[in-house]
Formats: structure tokens, sequence, C-alpha cells
């Protein structure tokens, strides 16, 4: 469907930090912010301090219990790149050696399930962890 009146939606910005070259820059990318009559979808995207890329979503509300059922409101998740597979998920994701990866997440439009598809497919590892309730 379409816009859901009294409804926003913020994709792709920068939060915080400068151009992340690896481990000991902490950086996030919000890559989604939608707020609307069935709750709030949050993902971020960051560069720990030991370089890690971490993807971390919630989502809450009425939309959630659509999903998962009655009386289940809220899903939490993580998707994490450790630091030694940095380099192979750039270039499983078309990236040249060396570039930020948030900035090619981000250029791309790329979320969490889109990653983890392509990284998968080339074999790179990656780490995930859900919750589902309060």
């Amino acid at each position: 469907g379409g816009p859901v009146p009294n409804s926003f939606t913020i994709n792709a910005f920068l939060v915080t930090g400068a151009a992340d070259q690896g481990a000991g820059r902490p950086r996030k990318v919000v890559l989604r912010a939608r707020h609307d009559a069935k709750g709030s979808r949050h993902l971020e995207v960051a560069r720990a301090e030991n370089g890690d890329v971490v993807f971390t979503g919630q989502d809450l509300g009425d939309g959630v219990e659509e999903i998962f059922g009655e009386g289940l409101r809220e899903y939490e998740w993580e998707l994490r790149i450790r630091a030694e597979h940095v380099e192979a998920a750039v270039a499983a994701l078309g990236g040249e050696p060396g570039p930020d990866i948030l900035t090619l997440i981000e250029r791309r439009g790329l979320d969490d399930v889109h990653v983890r598809r392509e990284l998968d497919a080339a074999g790179v590892p990656v780490e995930f962890w859900s919750r589902l309730g309060d």
C-alpha cells in the first residue's frame, strides 16, 4: 500500500562519526526509522570499536502482532559481521578493498535481509540473534 496517514519514514542517513576506516572509529547509519499507526520499525548499522559491523533492529506495535500473533508486539534482532570477515563482506557486496562498508551499504540502499542474502551466497559468515516479546 501507499503511505499511511500521519506517518513518516527516514531512510539511510548518517547519525554519528566521520569516515570509518576500521576498528576504533564507531559510526552508525540509520537505515529505517518508521512510525505509523501500526507501530515503529527501526534498523541501523554500526561499525563497533572492535571493527565488527552490526545491524540492530527493533519493531514494535500492531505490525509485529499481525505477523507473529496476538500479544507479540516487540521483535528485536542483530546481524553481526565479525571484523575478520569485513573485507570479504565488502567484496561480496560489490565494493573495492578498503572502503567504508557502512557507506557501501548506505549507497546501495541495503538492509540486513539483503546483506545477509548476499553474504550467505558468497560464503561470508554472519551471526544472527533475535528476540520476540517483551
